[in-house]
């Protein structure tokens, strides 16, 4: 088409729009045949019509609206056949929640741009159709509500040899195995001919509805062939029939306006409210279904007023005032429904918006206080909300608790009921959710078996969403007796948490420590462990089905914290240290795991119900064990995907299983080991000590032990000791394995140097100097000698004191009593060297007279010389060796040794 041709057709199709404005559409109404066994009865029929052939070009456009979609998921729409002798149509057209499918031929997948809690269906709403056939070409095309559906094609569509056959249509009926239509078909027009895309846009644009134009071949006066008593005609307004957003009339009065607009988010979804009013004909269609609302009749009545709150603030300034969206600021976009006594009443002050859907459209609104607490309940308003209501988005609600045989259906959706105005809930295929206001209290009924029903005295403002008590008759498919179950109605997704009021909030958001729903029960019963009946704590978790293992393996990992004690008199060694071990234990499932594990923390009961591996503290004296208390910290870490809960659970959970999340158990403990200490080599000795670990016996055929990861978070330099190196490895001790935990200890040896070895040097020193005195101080030589050695040996018996007794020589004893000895030779020295200056004097006069005097002198002189040398350069340069060898085998032992 040109450009001015396409005005013209588009100005002929609205001159058409006005034509029909005012003319009721013909349908057909397929009911329900509430049989509880039989999907098709002879009741249903088929409708049905026989045209002389089948045309080269084909387009057909309607307007289809399913109630319940009982026996299956397919939505039996169309089919071309030429005789019923066929086996089959050579066209069918059936319809599901996430397409429109022509069998065989090409599917049009509807969008998949779901979020929030939006879900595909295409149940309770009004879908136009147009199709086009082009059996020439064999080509297709489909719109739905004023768009092209994209096509994924499988193969040309063809009528084969039905060239010049009879044409037959049938609707509401799948040829496979008899699956009526429970619904409306409404204003069905087929042409010899296809639609452009203006026409096939402009009749399937059912925002607002536009009558489609007649077709040459069937239209509003053909007469169908209708067998069947369940197949109605009916006449409907243009205005029943839309495709857009769902208005729900919420019958229920709110003294604050915050409160009427936070039901609509647990009706619909976080930022559903009722949708702005883009023209004054959008208000006076709410203004006329809502008057029309026999609930809203009833329930909002005040003096014939009908107070509701509408989702805008007015704020007044500079002697006028702005009304603007509630949410999200956006100004309102009409002006002539607001009463003239509110309209020029401005004041400083925020206010709400009110309606009364009582007075005259165009002089209804007005404003008021945003919190009416202070008013009596006769003028309180009532609430609306705007839900999404297409085939992409539909808020489904989901019933959980039953079992998933039941009667009941276990997803809805909201409207309000047409004959009582309640807000309702209709089930996918035969379950009504439906307020009785005779007896004040929520009845669930099954349409094809009324001996099935379940009722709730849950309030009319709970509207039946959250967690409720039912009484459960009938439904023997889950039990053979009445039951009483808490079940939960909800619109929430597989990643969100239903709070008690209904309300959706992210999953992740439940048991965080953060009260995130207004009732607070998203911090309740925060369980993270679900064990099967026959689960045993007492039996050892066998390993995950395919892991090629025959045992589990208990992973351990140690932090040392700190060493508190060394005491090598007692043989004592005290360790602060945190124990973790980590385990899966297939038979168990977590509930609602977060990515922070500090959240995904066992509750006292759960932990105290669970296996644990049992480790035994080998080497120490009484043998304790590792214990599971108030001060071990028992988490899961979160590795793996989950499974959402099934539907007969009725919280919405994410479950991870137990062999792919494993279980973290820490603990401090403060434990004294024992430790053989090897003192040969003190003060150059490295010492050995270690924490055995061991398996608890019975355990030792189903678990094994596996080193992770050890680390020494404390300081390693100790008061005497340093830490040179620290190990951790399996060993196999009498009955079990262990993990052995070894911590190298360096001695501090300065510390040595300052308490031993440097007094001993210096009092040798001093001892040493003696050999210098003049031969007049023989007495203050043996006297400084004796000190000497009295002090080494104080020091002796001092050092020995603070060390294990040992039935060998340690270094420090070779050290001490070669120091002892120094003294000791330097007093055997200088007494031999007094002793032969005297008999020297003595032997002067003796031999005198004999005339030998000279040849004993010589020799006195000799040995004297002798003990000079002894003690001047003997005994030091032993000395020096000594400590040289001593201290050169000492170090090397000490940095040698790891």
């Amino acid at each position: 088409f040109t450009s001015t041709r396409g005005q013209m057709l588009l100005l002929l199709l609205l001159i058409m729009q006005f034509l029909h404005s005012s003319v009721c559409l013909v349908g057909y109404e397929f009911l329900d045949n509430k049989n509880k066994t039989e999907r098709f009865l002879p009741a249903n029929g088929e409708m049905n019509i026989k045209l002389p052939a089948v045309p080269d070009r084909v387009a057909a456009c309607f307007s289809c609206y399913v109630k319940f979609n009982r026996y299956s998921n397919i939505l039996p729409i169309i089919d071309f056949r030429t005789s019923y002798d066929q086996k089959s149509p050579f066209v069918r057209i059936w319809g599901k929640d996430e397409m429109i499918n022509f069998y065989s031929y090409s599917t049009f997948p509807f969008s998949e741009s779901t979020k929030n809690n939006g879900k595909q269906s295409i149940q309770l709403k009004w879908l136009a159709l147009c199709f086009n056939f082009d059996f020439v070409t064999g080509t297709v095309d489909l719109f739905m509500n004023g768009k092209r559906l994209k096509q994924n094609v499988k193969k040309p569509i063809s009528r084969g040899d039905h060239v010049g056959k009879p044409f037959i249509i049938r609707m509401g009926k799948y040829y496979y195995d008899s699956t009526p239509l429970i619904g409306k078909l409404v204003d069905i027009n087929m042409w010899d001919r296809l639609l452009t895309d203006q026409e096939l846009n402009f009749f399937t644009n059912c925002t607002t509805y536009v009558p489609t134009t007649p077709g040459n071949l069937i239209n509003e006066d053909t007469r169908w062939n209708i067998s069947g008593s369940l197949i109605k005609k009916v006449d409907l307004s243009k205005d029943d029939v839309f495709c857009s957003p769902r208005t729900i009339y919420v019958h229920i009065k709110y003294k604050k306006k915050e409160q009427a607009m936070d039901v609509c988010e647990e009706l619909g979804e976080t930022g559903n409210f009722l949708s702005p009013f883009k023209s004054f004909d959008e208000w006076k269609l709410f203004y006329t279904n809502g008057k029309k609302n026999p609930a809203v009749q009833d329930l909002c009545f005040h003096g014939g007023r009908l107070y509701h709150w509408m989702p805008y603030d007015r704020q007044d300034a500079n002697g006028t005032f702005e009304v603007r969206y509630y949410g999200t600021e956006e100004p309102l976009a009409i002006s002539d429904q607001w009463s003239s006594k509110y309209k020029s009443n401005t004041g400083s002050d925020k206010l709400c918006v009110a309606a009364s859907l009582g007075k005259s459209a165009n002089d209804s609104w007005f404003s008021t206080s945003c919190d009416k607490s202070e008013d009596g309940w006769d003028r309180i308003p009532c609430s609306a909300c705007t839900i999404p209501n297409n085939v992409n988005k539909s808020i489904i609600f989901v019933l959980r608790g039953l079992c998933d045989r039941s009667e009941f259906d276990h997803k809805y959706t909201i409207i309000n009921d047409e004959s009582t105005g309640f807000i309702t809930y209709i089930g996918q295929k035969r379950t009504i959710i439906q307020y009785n206001q005779e007896l004040y209290k929520w009845d669930i009924r099954v349409e094809n078996n009324p001996r099935i029903s379940a009722s709730s005295y849950a309030d009319i403002s709970s509207f039946a969403i959250g967690t409720n008590t039912w009484e459960i008759s009938g439904d023997y498919a889950c039990s053979t007796r009445d039951q009483t179950l808490s079940l939960t109605l909800s619109s929430c997704n597989a990643s969100e948490f239903t709070c008690s009021d209904g309300v959706c909030i992210d999953i992740n958001r439940r048991c965080n420590n953060i009260n995130d729903c207004r009732d607070k029960s998203d911090e309740g019963n925060c369980k993270r462990v679900k064990k099967k009946a026959t689960y045993q704590k007492f039996i050892v978790p066998p390993p995950a089905v395919g892991s090629g293992n025959d045992k589990i393996n208990v992973k351990i990992s140690v932090d040392i914290e700190s060493i508190m004690e060394i005491n090598e008199v007692d043989g004592i060694f005290q360790v602060q240290f945190n124990l973790l071990m980590k385990w899966f234990d297939s038979r168990l499932s977590f509930l609602n795991l977060k990515d922070d594990i500090t959240l995904n923390t066992f509750l006292p009961t759960e932990k105290e119900d669970i296996w644990v591996p049992e480790l035994v503290f080998y080497n120490t004296e009484e043998r304790p064990s590792s214990i599971v208390d108030e001060t071990a910290s028992m988490r899961v870490n979160k590795t793996g995907d989950f499974t959402p809960a099934g539907i007969d659970e009725n919280e919405n959970i994410q479950y991870f299983r137990g062999y792919d999340n494993p279980i973290l158990l820490r603990r401090f403990y403060n434990s004294r080991f024992l430790c053989d200490y090897k003192m040969q080599w003190y003060p150059f000795d490295v010492q050995k000590c270690h924490l055995d670990l061991a398996m608890k016996p019975s355990f030792e055929p189903f678990a094994q032990l596996v080193v992770e990861k050890l680390q020494f978070v404390g300081d390693q330099n100790l008061a005497k000791y340093t830490i040179k190196n620290f190990t951790m490895d399996v060993i196999r001790l009498e009955e079990s394995s262990a993990v052995r935990v070894q911590v190298v200890l360096g001695r501090q040896i300065l510390s040595e140097v300052m308490n031993t070895f440097v007094p001993t040097i210096l009092l040798n020193l001093i001892s040493h100097s003696t050999n210098f005195y003049k031969e007049a101080f023989f007495e203050s030589v043996i006297a400084i000698n004796l000190t000497s050695m009295l002090v080494l040996v104080a020091l002796f018996v001092s050092v020995n004191e603070n060390l294990p007794q040992t039935s060998y020589l340690k270094a420090i004893d070779v050290w001490l009593l070669f120091n002892l000895l120094v003294p000791f030779l330097e007093i055997i020295i200088h007494t031999y060297m007094d002793t032969q200056r005297g008999e020297d004097d003595k032997a002067k006069e003796f031999l005198s007279d004999s005339g030998n005097i000279g040849v004993t002198q010589d020799k006195r002189k000799r040995n004297l010389k002798i003990c000079h040398f002894i003690a001047h350069a003997v005994i030091p340069f032993v000395a020096i060796v000594f400590v040289l060898i001593f201290w050169f085998m000492g170090l090397a032992h000490s940095y040698g040794t790891t």
